[in-house]
């Protein structure tokens, strides 16, 4: 299941302490989004070990998987911190987690289902715009995996079936596509094969 359908409501406050001088501060951080990813785990152990108000602030800089942020300073060195996380989409180059805006941040290695594309990063928005398209369709079409090249164009696959749409994902591929896999889902066999380059028609192969 693609996790990025999805927002999560998960209100999470978590606790940390760390040494000071005069007195540990003490932290109550708020993951908005919830807490989904390892880098998460590892800024609250690195939160725990800060000595100062800049040593917290800087640390919060350094994220770059955070989009918002609120800090609060109260009496008795409390710390309340709100953290609104940017939601990945998909993983790119199994280097980036990539976000609706186009956003790119450190892939954690944090195993939650995203989609893996592997293409050069001027050709995000395409890959959004095929995954844009399968959400629509039959999730027995849903690719975990998407790769383009400049010799074979698109690729789109699942552990059942290889899609290949080539270099330019034009308006009629998607239509011819939509309307190919409406009609394979009659049918209770799935084909290995899918190829959209053709000007005149769809290849299947039914093949192992």
């Amino acid at each position: 299941m693609l996790l990025y359908k999805y927002k999560v409501y998960l209100f999470l406050v978590l606790l940390a302490s760390c040494s000071s001088d005069q007195k540990n501060f003490s932290f109550s951080v708020d993951f908005q989004s919830g807490s989904l990813f390892k880098s998460q785990a590892l800024f609250l152990n690195n939160l725990s070990k800060t000595k100062s108000r800049g040593e917290i602030e800087s640390l919060i800089a350094e994220q770059d998987w955070i989009l918002y942020y609120s800090i609060k300073y109260e009496k008795d060195k409390k710390v309340s911190i709100s953290i609104e996380n940017k939601v990945p989409i998909f993983i790119l180059n199994d280097k980036y987690y990539v976000d609706k805006n186009f956003s790119t941040f450190k892939y954690d290695n944090s195993n939650l289902g995203f989609i893996k594309v592997f293409s050069p990063i001027d050709e995000i928005k395409n890959a959004k715009t095929l995954i844009d398209f399968f959400e629509i369709l039959d999730n027995k079409y849903m690719p975990n995996l998407i790769e383009y090249s400049y010799t074979s164009g698109w690729i789109a696959s699942n552990e059942k079936t290889r899609i290949s749409m080539g270099k330019i994902l034009s308006n009629d591929k998607l239509i011819r596509l939509e309307e190919t896999i409406n009609y394979l889902n009659q049918n209770t066999k799935i084909p290995s094969m899918i190829d959209v380059r053709y000007k005149d028609g769809i290849a299947i192969n039914y093949g192992e």
